[in-house]
């Protein structure tokens, strides 16, 4: 007895694709920041931005005040590590979603500048090197 085949459908994806002046945002960020701030001492594998208010918790991506440098094992270690999560809250590289927009109010990472500001900020960094 033949069984008959299971309709699949394609999943969809839930968060959306990074545009490319988004990308050239975080391009400009990784030479702004060029070290892993995670980490400190020792990075495994390529430079990667890492979001403190992630994008699943409704953070934006375009937006350098929600920038930090990470590692790719450090960015893993950040958000699937219970001590990461740990370390994460209690050092500013992660942020409840319910504090998420108080958090970048303030500035975010980049304390007291709007996202144009720091965005300004990072070009002429980035044009002086």
């Amino acid at each position: 007895m033949k069984r008959a085949a299971i309709p699949r459908t394609p999943m969809k994806r839930r968060l959306p694709k990074v545009s490319a002046e988004e990308r050239a945002i975080r391009q400009d960020w990784l030479r702004y920041r060029p070290e892993c701030e995670v980490t400190r001492i020792a990075c495994f594998g390529p430079l990667t931005v890492h979001e403190p208010w992630t994008r699943a918790r409704g953070g934006p991506t375009d937006d350098p005040r929600n920038f930090a440098t990470a590692c790719v094992e450090g960015n893993r270690w950040l958000s699937q590590s219970a001590g990461g999560m740990i370390w994460g809250y209690a050092n500013g590289m992660l942020v409840r979603a319910s504090a998420g927009p108080a958090w970048l109010e303030a500035g975010g990472r980049i304390p007291g500048l709007s996202r144009d500001e720091a965005i300004a900020l990072i070009m002429r960094e980035v044009a002086k090197r």
